[in-house]
């Protein structure tokens, strides 16, 4: 997972702005205005624990303007990983002599899925499942539930 607190993000596009946004949504940051409406944005500023909340600023200091990180560094290039992943899947079929693998990845409510099948010739067949839980959000008041106490949140 990568931290996005205290982190100045640009992005180039819209669909780069979507999919911070998702991102930082999945990891419990709110926007003061709708994620579809901020997807026109360029700039974000994450504001870390307790309060994550994301801005758009306008205009920022010298010295913030020189931690600006582009989207694109920041996640890496999406082909350029995929291209890794279909890579590691051919050899592998060629170390161990299968003729076909096929690799999927869901997305669920609560998790991530997914599966690799692997065929050969002669008859060999290997499967398997792997799961990924998503983060939980838990308000204080919950954990204070589970606990039986208050909790304060110090910095």
């Amino acid at each position: 997972m990568i931290d996005l607190s205290g982190k100045y993000i640009k992005t180039e596009n819209n669909a780069e702005s979507g999919r911070l946004l998702k991102m930082a949504i999945a990891q419990g940051y709110k926007t003061p205005i709708g994620e579809k409406a901020m997807e026109n944005c360029r700039l974000f500023h994450f504001l870390g624990s307790p309060y994550k909340t994301v801005s758009t600023p306008d205009n920022i200091s010298d010295m913030d303007y020189d931690r600006i990180i582009r989207y694109s560094d920041l996640t890496g290039d999406e082909k350029e990983e995929l291209s890794k992943i279909v890579d590691s899947a051919m050899r592998w079929c060629r170390a161990f002599g299968y003729d076909h693998v096929a690799v999927f990845a869901n997305q669920e409510n609560t998790e991530y899925t997914g599966k690799g099948i692997a065929n050969a010739d002669d008859g060999m067949h290997q499967k398997v499942k792997s799961r990924l839980r998503k983060p939980v959000k838990i308000s204080i008041r919950e954990i204070e539930e589970k606990f039986g106490y208050p909790i304060e949140i110090v910095q």
